[in-house]
């Protein structure tokens, strides 16, 4: 299975970084970004893509740190996925499937060993810097074992130096051909109001600042 790209004309409203993460190949990609960049409609319009490009059986986990924030993700795909390609929606376990058969399911890592025992085509890390090193070692990793095609995307505004980070660097190293990564802070979103940006960087404490808007790997 190759990555299918997005089809043409659902590709709207798309911004030059978000570009350049949804052409990507590798296996696993890494975007460590500022609030606002638009990480999640990226994840979005991926998973979109995925729900009408993919038959029966195919599965996207999007996991977050917290139920609460797994909801997001939910409404924020079925913004994105037109009501015509929707078969079916289960806001109490928090799954979509397409017309397609292709489905998304949504998750909370805050009881990290429910998470065991299934594998998935894509798997999704929203906030990944929240969510615990223990849940992606021993529940979310070993869900792409069943095969050398399945796909990981990890978003998160950085938050110390722990393991997001450092699967980080990994998409910087030549030693890591499968990763790539991003940092993009939040002006890098031409739809945003930069006034705002501008506000929060007078009166917001500099370390704050640097993490949720640079996008900076700031140490604790």
């Amino acid at each position: 299975m190759t990555r299918t790209g997005m089809s043409t004309e659902l590709r709207d409203r798309v911004h030059a970084g978000q570009d350049s993460v949804l052409s990507s190949s590798a296996r696993f990609r890494v975007l460590a970004c500022g609030r606002r960049w638009g990480k999640t409609v990226v994840c979005s319009k991926e998973t979109r893509d995925d729900l009408l490009s993919n038959t029966d059986g195919w599965l996207t986990w999007w996991v977050a740190p917290t139920y609460q924030q797994a909801e997001i993700g939910l409404r924020s795909l079925l913004k994105e996925l037109p009501d015509e390609y929707v078969a079916d929606v289960n806001r109490s376990k928090l799954s979509v499937e397409a017309t397609t058969g292709a489905r998304c399911v949504f998750k909370s890592a805050d009881q990290p060993d429910n998470l065991r025992g299934e594998g998935v085509d894509k798997l999704i890390i929203d906030e990944a810097a929240e969510v615990s090193q223990y849940a992606y070692e021993n529940a979310l990793r070993p869900t792409l074992t069943d095969s050398a095609e399945s796909r990981m995307i990890a978003i998160s505004t950085p938050q110390g130096r722990g393991w997001f980070y450092r699967m980080w660097e990994r998409g910087n190293s030549d030693d890591w051909p499968e990763y790539e990564s991003w940092q993009e802070p939040t002006t890098r979103n031409p739809f945003i109001n930069r006034d705002d940006v501008s506000e929060a960087r007078r009166t917001m404490p500099e370390r704050t600042f640097r993490q949720e808007y640079l996008a900076e790997f700031v140490d604790e």
